[in-house]
Order: C-alpha cells, then structure tokens, then sequence
C-alpha cells in the first residue's frame, strides 16, 4: 500500500488566526522556521496561508502597493484558498501538488469540516524518501 500524508504528516502545527497583526505573523513565520502557516477562522476552519513572500512583498513593494500587500492582519495578505490535503492523500499525490504549485507547506485538513489537523511539509517526504532509500515518493 502507498503510503498516505498521515503516515508523514506533523501533527503539530501552528496555526495564525485571521485578524493577527503582520508583524506577528512574521515573528510567527521565523520563530517556528516556517516557510508558511496556514490561516484558521475561529473554528478551526483552514481558510487561507501566509508566507514569508505574503509578509516580504508588503514590506518591502514599491508604491503603489497592490491591494494585497498593503493589508495589516493574515486574513489581509494570506493567499486564498490554501492549497490542501487529506489525511487519506497518497505521498505521491501530495508531492506532486506541491512540486506543481510550488509549495513547501500544506494545510492537512479534515475532508468533512475543513478543520486543520496538520501539515505537511517539504521536509517531511524528504525524511520518507531518505528512510526508504528512495522508493517511497515514486511508489504507485
């Protein structure tokens, strides 16, 4: 059997709320080394993500800012909708969603309610990958 985001995810994650300021989103981004958290509205409801590009673009874009960078809180700057995934998404498939929107961290929710129960990161199928000595990724 091919083995499935549950089986790599981290169930440990930090999730941002939508009205937290900017700034601590970028406290949030660098103090937990991620390159991404994903956004939650007030039941847990993955609703967006807020990347280190979200925060540098608003600091650092030209005027005029595009109305995304210009914002002050996650719900402002975050991208909608988050790219995410099941518990039951095989590796394979989860690699290739990332690989093809250029992601290195998924929001791994639950199908029903969307609530997040995860994530998935870049470095997680690269631990599979180095555990299995490469055959886990390319296993059907």
């Amino acid at each position: 059997m091919a083995p499935q985001v549950k089986d790599v995810m981290g169930r440990r994650a930090v999730a941002l709320a939508e009205a937290t300021p900017v700034a601590r989103v970028a406290w949030a981004l660098r103090v937990y080394a991620e390159a991404a958290l994903p956004v939650v509205d007030g039941e847990g409801r993955v609703v967006g993500i807020v990347s280190e590009d979200d925060v540098l673009v608003r600091e650092w874009a030209r005027a005029p800012l595009p109305a995304k960078a210009s914002g002050t809180t996650a719900a402002q700057i975050m991208t909608r909708p988050a790219l995410t995934v099941q518990m039951d998404t095989t590796v394979r498939e989860a690699a290739k969603l990332m690989h093809e929107h250029g992601v290195r961290v998924m929001p791994v929710v639950e199908s029903a309610s969307g609530r997040m129960l995860g994530l998935l990161r870049r470095s997680d199928l690269l631990r599979l990958v180095t555990e299995q000595g490469g055959e886990a990724v390319s296993a059907a």
